[in-house]
């Protein structure tokens, strides 16, 4: 919007498959898959606050308050390019946690922190969901029905961060972005 680009077919299918369907649709499987195996398919309260969600909760803060900025100031390619950093936050959040191996523990503290790893993917893909939704819509409303929600229309209030999915189901796993080839 408002400024000339570079766009080729290549270039369009490296950035579906790497933002698209490896970052966002590869977070979303995995939480989803994760919520039914380690969880019972439903999520979790967050139970601890470690260094690790400090991250996180610091890097989401910090969008949060800028994002809609973009928007209004019609600049949708930084405010997707700060999104999206915050999910690749949440990707390293998640393998920095490993929650396949806290699942394996029977230390309380680990099964504290599983608990906790599944509620901060989850609240961080809704509010994500929420910030996506101006651009991409349908697959705003898809992560949302997969965390028990439905679509937001007014954003006040929706923005901070929370617990407020404890206790709703997880969706079935799905894929929302099929690779695609060259």
């Amino acid at each position: 919007v408002g400024q000339d680009s570079d766009f080729s077919e290549e270039l369009f299918q490296k950035r579906y498959n790497s933002h698209l369907a490896n970052d966002l649709g590869n977070l979303v499987s995995r939480l989803l898959n994760m919520g039914h195996r380690f969880a019972g398919g439903i999520i979790p309260k967050s139970q601890i606050e470690e260094s690790e969600e400090k991250t996180v909760l610091k890097h989401w803060e910090s969008l949060k308050s800028e994002v809609f900025g973009l928007y209004d100031s019609f600049q949708f390619h930084k405010a997707l390019e700060k999104v999206f950093s915050f999910i690749a936050e949440l990707n390293r959040y998640t393998e920095l946690r490993a929650p396949w191996k806290l699942a394996k523990s029977e230390e309380s503290i680990d099964q504290q922190r599983l608990s906790t790893t599944l509620a901060t993917m989850s609240e961080g893909l809704r509010l994500a969901s929420i910030l996506l939704q101006p651009v991409m819509p349908e697959i705003a409303e898809k992560i949302l029905n997969s965390l028990g929600q439905k679509s937001v229309v007014l954003f006040k209030d929706k923005l901070e961060w929370g617990d407020e999915l404890a206790g709703s189901e997880f969706g079935e796993k799905s894929i929302l972005f099929p690779k695609k080839e060259h």
